[in-house]
């Protein structure tokens, strides 16, 4: 059997250990939480999951003393105490295969802290911003022409940070490009409550300025229910999601910029850790990020954030107050 585990099992944990059930060979499970109730969402939702294979699962509240290798590790805590569990971890265990949720930490020290302990480890690490893998948001680059584009991202209250880094991703992945700027000027001053405590969010527009000619915009409103947008825009190519809808539409100048409606079903994170799993156990490697190509992205978009709310609040922040 390989060995998984998934530290938090919180709402995405929980998925992620969803997706595991749908794995075609046979798995070792270990869950970690300290909250019993986490736990026993965790295990309803396990066994609520689809797939015929049988695995060995055990949920626990503390990480174990382990002795084997563990073949693959999700980590999907909070922010603020990712480092002390990847570092608790790799001290622990050989861990040959490993998945970090975003944002990867609070603090810019642990960002190299980590990529070093991972290169003396020899572990191989991605971070879950899956877009990349998603039918609609994956096909939308074989119809690009050019690297240069103009994406704009909306909606309600859609956690703007949080958000932010997986639209960051989807811009890099369709241009090669991952050098940019920020600029923070047409967000809202005043910060709002992250729906996880002790954590911030912000409203506004987030403009992203990349070496490329791109300009990508995120845009949070703070009130209504405006559902999620998203439109990428070059001189040959208008295309839009409306993932609320499942669908795309699709305008270029072939079919003389008529939009064309298309099906674009959004898989689930119980649906994606699934392939993820089962092609880093079959060949070593994911279409998710790398640690240091997320990583690279991460501190930009943090420094600028953090930046911001020090200009306009009384509190200093050292660290990033997001997760």
């Amino acid at each position: 059997m390989k060995r998984i585990y998934v530290i938090g099992a919180g709402s995405i944990g929980s998925r992620h250990l969803q997706a595991l059930k749908a794995v075609k060979r046979p798995l070792d499970i270990t869950v970690v939480d300290p909250a019993p109730g986490a736990l026993r969402r965790a295990e309803q939702r396990f066994l609520a999951g689809r797939g015929k294979t049988r695995h060995h699962t055990r949920y626990v509240a503390t990480l174990p003393h382990e002795h084997s290798a563990i073949d693959v590790a999700i980590i999907a805590t909070n922010a603020d105490v990712r480092r002390q569990v990847v570092e608790a971890l790799l001290n622990r265990a050989d861990v040959r295969y490993l998945i970090l949720e975003k944002l990867l930490f609070c603090a810019k020290p642990d960002f190299s802290a980590i990529q070093t302990l991972l290169k003396r480890r020899r572990t191989k690490a991605w971070v879950n911003c899956p877009m990349r893998l998603m039918p609609p948001y994956r096909d939308v680059k074989t119809k690009l022409t050019t690297t240069a584009l103009s994406y704009h991202a909306t909606g309600s209250q859609i956690a703007l940070v949080t958000t932010a880094i997986h639209y960051l991703d989807h811009i890099a992945y369709l241009t090669g490009c991952a050098d940019y700027r920020v600029d923070t000027s047409f967000l809202n001053a005043k910060p709002v409550p992250s729906k996880r405590k002790g954590f911030l969010e912000l409203t506004g527009t987030l403009l992203f300025q990349f070496s490329n000619g791109t300009i990508g915009k995120i845009t949070s409103y703070p009130t209504g229910n405006a559902p999620t947008m998203v439109e990428i825009a070059t001189p040959d190519l208008y295309y839009l999601v409306r993932e609320a809808d499942q669908k795309t539409w699709i305008a270029e100048p072939k079919h003389n910029w008529r939009w064309l409606e298309r099906s674009a079903p959004i898989p689930f994170q119980s649906q994606i850790t699934t392939g993820i799993v089962e092609s880093l156990l079959a060949q070593g490697t994911c279409l998710l990020p790398t640690y240091r190509e997320s990583a690279a992205l991460h501190l930009p978009l943090l420094e600028a954030v953090r930046t911001f709310l020090n200009k306009h609040g009384r509190k200093k922040y050292r660290y990033y107050p997001f997760t």
